[in-house]
């Protein structure tokens, strides 16, 4: 699903931007990982972990 970034946000893709992006690992430990100025598409899928 594709979602327009409205307007009064979009300067926020104008420069560099650094992201972190945390979830929960299924034992309640954070999952933390860096972005620095990329082009970042998020999926939801509850089988697929990154490797430790």
């Amino acid at each position: 699903m594709a979602v327009t970034i409205p307007e009064s946000h979009r300067d926020l893709s104008a420069g560099p931007v650094n992201l972190v992006l945390t979830t929960l690992m299924p034992d309640g430990q954070p999952q933390s990982t860096h972005f620095q100025s990329v082009d970042l598409a998020v999926t939801f899928r509850y089988t697929v972990r990154k490797a430790s």
